[in-house]
This record gives C-alpha cells, structure tokens and sequence, in this order.
C-alpha cells in the first residue's frame, strides 16, 4: 500500500547516509 511504499523509499534514502 501507499504506507509501504512511503516507508521503502525513506529507508533507501537513509541508506544513503
């Protein structure tokens, strides 16, 4: 669902880090 996908994408983004 949309939570999913919104929680997907912060975490790729924390991975960056």
């Amino acid at each position: 669902n949309v939570f999913s996908t919104k929680v997907t994408l912060v975490l790729e983004i924390l991975k960056q880090y």
